[in-house]
């Protein structure tokens, strides 16, 4: 069976009683829409699908009717809304190996916060980790720093992230306060997900306190692969994804197959590397880099900014000039500069590249807001 719901507290529920009933289980992001739903149905072939009637500004209902129309066996559709039966109190087993609660040292004195999608595969790991180990956590239906931030001081939260659209959004809210901590009880922040710029790590330690950044690195078929530790040093927390997790065999290979020699190089721009070095420059808060079409090498480089509040408009001069005195090779540094306000993301706060390539492959370059 599929459902379609935001992260709340019906909705943790209702994944529980389904997993207890031995269902299998198909979570949609509630951000997505008739296309990637009716896909998602026919796919899984699911025979029930669980829905709020409206959640915010979309009829889930309809946006349901619609995903279904041109299918042979629809499924049936339930609407869940805020009155799910009562349940009697139940037990959980260990969890399994590989959940991070260890290599982050949770324990019953944190209070967590889940303000991702639930329906990501991260919201079943963070559940597990809470369960297990036996601490509490928000829920917040939808991110936003400003809003949430007052709820998490409330509740003395410790640990906050989730990927590094959330870091960023909390050193953003840091910096209008610098000499008030925004969360005096932080810990640390987990994520995952998209990769960090090492320096996100420094400045989140710095500036908002507690350990800083302790990321991890997954994907969707395999969702816990590596995890950072608390006890990890800064140079490690700022520049690994951690070790891999218990029960996890991580090998690099060539595109030949054969395992990779440590330090060897790639054979592609590292998308990750160039980013990480203009997360450096103090005009930049965020930046995305892609690769455009280019009819006389293939593909170049172009560096999608967001400016700092306050800063002067950034130039392609600028950044090429920082990148060649950060010792970034020329075939790296960026030879096209977008800039930005708002950015495109899917539901877990990543950025969708590939809206972003589809926006400006072919634009002529130089910057534009």
């Amino acid at each position: 069976m599929s459902w379609q719901l935001p992260t709340r507290i019906d909705t943790v529920i209702l994944s529980i009683a389904l997993s207890r009933l031995g269902a299998v289980q198909n979570p949609i992001i509630h951000l997505y829409r008739e296309r990637a739903v009716g896909f998602a149905l026919r796919q899984t072939g699911s025979t029930l699908l669980c829905i709020p009637r409206q959640w915010r500004d979309t009829d889930y209902l309809a946006l349901a009717e619609r995903s279904i129309q041109r299918m042979g066996r629809p499924p049936e559709i339930l609407v869940v809304d805020d009155d799910l039966p009562d349940g009697e109190p139940d037990t959980f087993p260990p969890p399994p190996v590989g959940v991070p609660a260890g290599a982050l040292d949770m324990s019953p004195a944190d209070v967590g916060s889940i303000a991702f999608p639930f329906a990501h595969i991260a919201g079943p790991d963070y559940l597990i980790a809470m369960l297990s180990v036996g601490f509490p956590a928000v829920l917040a239906e939808a991110f936003s720093a400003p809003a949430q931030l007052s709820l998490f001081r409330q509740h003395g939260v410790t640990m906050v992230g989730g990927s590094t659209a959330f870091y960023v959004s909390y050193l953003a809210e840091q910096r209008k306060t610098p000499n008030e901590p925004i969360l005096p009880t932080l810990r640390l922040m987990p994520g995952g997900g998209a990769p960090k710029p090492p320096k996100i790590h420094f400045d989140v330690r710095d500036e908002i306190g507690g350990r800083g950044v302790v990321h991890g690195y997954g994907m969707t078929e395999v969702p816990m692969i590596t995890n950072g530790s608390p006890h990890d040093t800064d140079e490690q927390l700022a520049n690994t994804d951690g070790r891999p997790v218990p029960g996890a065999d991580v090998r690099i290979v060539r595109l030949d197959g054969a395992e990779a020699s440590a330090g060897q190089e790639g054979e592609t721009i590292s998308a990750t590397e160039v980013e990480a070095v203009l997360y450096r420059y103090p005009k930049v808060t965020e930046v995305s880099v892609i690769g455009l079409p280019d009819d006389d090498r293939g593909e170049l480089v172009c560096a999608v900014v967001q400016v700092a509040t306050g800063a002067d408009l950034l130039t392609l001069d600028e950044v090429r000039a920082f990148c060649r005195e950060a010792g970034l090779m020329t075939q790296k540094t960026p030879e096209q500069l977008e800039l930005r306000t708002e950015w495109p993301r899917a539901g877990t706060g990543k950025v969708v590249k590939k809206a972003l390539r589809e926006q400006y492959a072919g634009r002529a370059s130089g910057p534009s807001l």
